[in-house]
């Protein structure tokens, strides 16, 4: 009897240690490519610092007929697409994950504000009867935000918690029209710029993975990532001249300093190879 209890014990082992491989916590390194879809929840393009050319147009500022600072909201959908790559370090307890990752996402945020100025001071100071109006025009938006980020994280099996930052990058528009004072619906003061602008992100996000039997598991990969993450986003500043045009040729122009940034919430969808 002590024979055949001494022959079962290389099988018990065998089988412990097949359970024990399959309970293995889950491996997050390798690559990875997904989808993402969320909102920019405080995007903004902010005009401020304007200045005036001469003296009729810093009267204007002034007087409060021309705006010296104004915020446009760009917040609006965004949807895009990430590749990355994760490596992760056992720890007692818990592992640690390091990793990079590059994005693209559309943006939909363009946004124009029409401002009515009325004051009982003219443009060149003097007190008015009547009082004098100016329609003050600004629109801007993002075509696409990117990121290339570090992501540092502790997974717990399943589960990843982890910040991340790094450089940021997208396409602004940004454009002011002053109409007046002769034909409310002419422009007398216009500027408009369109470019690449970088800067920098930061932010913090929580994924957890699926199996490869998940309904998500599309292409048959090794699992299925399903993620949520914040970003906060800064393009930096950038000047913009809107010099006198049609009956503002001759009287100067303006020039205001634009700054660019906002917060990001979406999901996300990976596949891991």
């Amino acid at each position: 009897m002590h024979r055949y209890k001494l022959a079962l014990i290389p099988l018990a082992l065998a089988a412990f240690s097949s359970t024990a491989a399959s309970a293995q916590s889950f491996d997050w390194s390798g690559p990875y490519v997904g989808l993402n879809a969320g909102g920019l929840t405080d995007g903004r393009i902010r005009f401020d610092e304007t200045t005036g050319e001469l003296p009729n147009n810093t009267n204007a500022l002034d007087q409060g007929l021309r705006p010296v600072e104004n915020d446009l909201d760009t917040s609006g959908f965004v949807g895009g697409a990430q590749i990355g790559y994760n490596r992760q370090f056992e720890g007692s307890g818990a592992a640690f994950v390091l990793g990079v990752e590059a994005d693209i996402a559309y943006v939909d945020s363009d946004e124009t504000e029409t401002l009515s100025n009325t004051t009982l001071i003219g443009p060149l100071g003097t007190p008015s009867t009547v009082p004098v109006t100016r329609i003050n025009e600004y629109s801007g938006g993002l075509d696409y935000l990117g990121t290339v980020r570090a992501r540092a994280g502790v997974a717990f099996d399943r589960l990843l918690v982890y910040g991340t930052g790094g450089m940021a990058y997208g396409r602004v528009k940004r454009e002011v029209i002053f109409y007046g004072p002769n034909a409310p619906t002419e422009p007398y003061f216009a500027g408009s710029e369109a470019d690449i602008q970088t800067g920098w992100t930061a932010g913090a996000g929580v994924e957890y993975a699926l199996g490869p039997d998940s309904m998500f598991n599309v292409f048959n990969s090794q699992a299925v990532t399903l993620r949520a993450e914040y970003l906060h986003y800064d393009l930096g500043d950038t000047e913009l001249d809107y010099p006198g045009v049609n009956g503002g040729a001759t009287i100067g122009g303006y020039t205001s300093r634009v700054s660019t940034k906002g917060d990001l919430v979406r999901a996300g969808l990976n596949f891991k190879f």
